[in-house]
């Protein structure tokens, strides 16, 4: 699996809850957000917000990210990317 589908995956098993930066870098994708970009450009609906995910101790402000499924309902797939 490439690091674009881990990140998509990842992002359509947490749902509305997202995923933290500092969960990406921890399954050793350091430039998550180059494939954040690259699946925005794909046509998927990712925004980002301040991590509030309680289980998380930050030091400094993170950022999670959170996949919407298309308006249609259709949710995109892995080998639609």
């Amino acid at each position: 699996m490439t690091q674009k589908e881990t990140i998509l995956r990842s992002l359509i098993d947490r749902g509305s809850v997202g995923v933290c930066g500092t969960e990406f870098l921890d399954m050793h994708i350091p430039r998550y957000s180059a494939r954040i970009h690259e699946l925005k450009a794909d046509g998927y609906t990712i925004t980002t917000r301040r991590c509030d995910i309680t289980t998380h101790r930050h030091l400094s402000g993170q950022t999670a990210f959170v996949y919407t499924p298309t308006p249609q309902g259709h949710q995109l797939t892995i080998g639609d990317a």
